[in-house]
């Protein structure tokens, strides 16, 4: 599997979508596959919310608590909130062992646009809360 991970942020809804490829076995591969986060999420130049679709991701379960440290770090600064989908099997339960092991949230939508409608609902959640 060729390692990429494909961004497309939507200006209008404020949400970069991503399409996360990679096999992560190594501390290495985390931390390369978070710097190649961070190069294209600072090119967004405000804070945002993500979908991401990891259908693609494997994240081994030597450097889960590895990952969900570096993920905190990663989108603690730019990221509002964040919603993942996916229908493989596999890829749910790993990032769901991931979640777990970082004490992280681990909601994963079916779909892009359940994602999506999660992602509102966030953005109405904080909307009230500054009301």
């Amino acid at each position: 599997m060729e390692n990429k991970i494909t961004f497309d942020y939507d200006r209008a809804s404020n949400i970069l979508f991503v399409e996360d490829q990679w096999d992560i076995k190594t501390k290495e591969d985390v931390d390369a596959f978070f710097a190649e986060y961070e190069r294209n999420m600072k090119s967004v130049k405000e804070k945002f919310w993500m979908v991401a679709h990891i259908d693609k991701l494997a994240v081994h379960a030597d450097v889960a608590e590895y990952y969900g440290e570096v993920a905190r770090k990663a989108t603690n600064e730019l990221v509002l909130g964040l919603a993942r989908w996916g229908v493989d099997s596999t890829a749910r339960m790993a990032l769901r062992t991931t979640a777990m092991k970082a004490k992280m949230p681990y909601t994963i939508h079916t779909s892009r646009e359940k994602a999506v409608q999660a992602v509102e609902q966030m953005k109405a959640e904080r909307t009230n809360k500054r009301q």
